[in-house]
């Protein structure tokens, strides 16, 4: 009887063990998956402030098709991103000011778009 509570007790730790040890093991694969995620995210941040920082030079320097083609391959970007809603606003009022001729709205809007893409 002794030797079958001892067999019983055993089993029963090996088990905890076993559990303890496959937690942390999926506790550590989850985190390198959000660090993973959160690392690409942050990557295309600077990539679209270099891109509003192009076409902002060339709305300024008068090229408003290279403007427009710009802003909207922007927008296509940061399309459907929760994160960055607010500056795919911008986006798309900074492309309506090109097509009403107002050059100077647009810039303003590119720049409020970079802004709230750098605070992400």
């Amino acid at each position: 009887m002794k030797r079958t509570g001892q067999i019983i007790v055993f089993m029963v730790t090996t088990s905890a063990i076993v559990f303890i040890i496959n937690s942390l093991y999926n506790m550590n694969v989850f985190a390198e998956q959000s660090t993973t995620s959160t690392k690409s995210e942050k990557t295309s941040t600077p990539s679209i402030s270099k891109d509003i920082d192009k076409t902002i030079t060339a709305i300024k320097n008068g090229d408003t098709n290279s403007g427009k083609k710009q802003l909207s391959s922007i927008k296509d970007k940061i399309e459907g991103n929760p994160d960055t809603f607010t500056g795919e606003n911008h986006i798309e009022d900074a492309i309506q000011a090109l097509k009403d001729g107002d050059n100077n709205r647009a810039i303003i809007h590119a720049q409020e778009a970079e802004i709230l893409n750098a605070k992400l």
